[in-house]
């Protein structure tokens, strides 16, 4: 019921992002739990990924290194914006009539702790925020701290 409601609603023009599960069984696929502790990697340019570009490889992943995604095979139905370690689509979109469905692990990620250079969850809320307001064109991950 919650499911079709949010999907009438994207229909209608609207942008709706949902954790990966319910974006799944919504666009009639599965989900699964993947390793992704080498990150993912864009593959799509969007609004949701602002400040990114397209080969950028960012850490998003819960404490035990892993996170929801849709198989590979997927891509048919859905529109990879992110791919993960070439075991799954971590970051998807799909057209629901005149607005989109995206679908993204937003439950399995601790809050984020900004102070944490290997906290997998700092992007947690960034594609989020990017879909709901004017992008912060802030994606940009460092593979270590910057000398000072």
């Amino acid at each position: 019921e919650t499911i079709e409601a949010l999907k009438g609603f994207a229909s209608s023009g609207n942008t709706v992002l949902m954790d990966m599960r319910s974006f799944a069984e919504a666009v009639g696929l599965k989900s699964e739990l993947a390793d992704v502790n080498r990150g993912h990697e864009i593959k799509v340019e969007a609004n949701a990924t602002s400040g990114f570009q397209k080969g950028d490889v960012f850490p998003r992943m819960n404490a035990e290194g892993n996170l929801y995604v849709l198989p590979l095979e997927s891509a048919g139905k859905v529109e990879a914006i992110a791919e993960v370690n070439g075991q799954g689509i971590s970051f998807a979109r799909f057209e629901e009539g005149n607005g989109y469905l995206y679908g993204i692990d937003m439950l399995s990620l601790a809050e984020p702790d900004a102070c944490s250079e290997r906290d997998g969850s700092f992007y947690k809320y960034l594609f989020l925020s990017n879909l709901l307001v004017n992008p912060v064109r802030y994606g940009e991950w460092y593979g270590r701290k910057h000398d000072q």
